[in-house]
């Protein structure tokens, strides 16, 4: 995602020649034909190519598995300042799939309450339900806040969770509200 928050970290990292912090890296294939590939830290990536730095610092992981790198790219996410709603839905989502990581252990780890969770949890359901070309323009969408997975949280069907996520990309939105049922209703045909 090109915008000025990369720009500003693109600027930072031409005037330091370094990028500050480590990217992880995982070996992912089978022992005649490894490859490492990137677990956290794109935007550093990026930030060092488009500056033509020859070294990075690198933090290797060896061959985790593919949950283990997901909890180390949360963890690694939610130590920035201020992570992307999607980001953390998905992820909290993805981790609540793990037999070991239920809600309360997402809530203690991150440091956020069990409410919070649960809300972004069934948001990321829905997003993760996404194709990619669909989930990418929630990243800048205005309207794709913690404040709407929240309201999205309340809706019961998973696939009138992805339509709602879907109706956040839309210039004006179909104003919507929760019925009796915990299903998603045109406010315009409550009577």
């Amino acid at each position: 995602i090109e915008d000025s928050t990369f720009h500003q970290l693109v600027a930072a990292v031409a005037m330091a020649r370094d990028i500050g912090q480590h990217l992880g890296v995982r070996v992912v294939g089978p022992p005649t034909n490894q490859r490492r590939v990137l677990v956290y830290g794109m935007r550093r990536w990026k930030a060092a190519l488009a500056v033509g730095l020859e070294r990075v610092p690198v933090r290797d992981y060896g061959a985790i598995s593919e949950d283990r790198a997901v909890e180390l790219q949360m963890l690694e996410n939610e130590i920035r300042a201020d992570p992307h709603p999607v980001d953390t839905a998905l992820g909290f989502y993805l981790l609540a799939q793990q037999p070991e990581w239920s809600q309360k252990r997402i809530a203690e780890v991150f440091d956020k309450n069990k409410g919070y969770v649960s809300e972004m949890v069934r948001a990321g359901e829905a997003i993760a339900r996404l194709r990619e070309q669909d989930r990418r323009p929630l990243y800048t969408a205005p309207r794709v806040t913690v404040r709407a997975f929240q309201a999205l949280a309340l809706v019961k069907s998973v696939e009138e969770r992805r339509e709602a996520l879907l109706a956040l990309l839309e210039p004006e939105p179909r104003p919507m509200v929760v019925g009796a049922t915990g299903h998603a209703v045109p406010a315009d045909q409550v009577g």
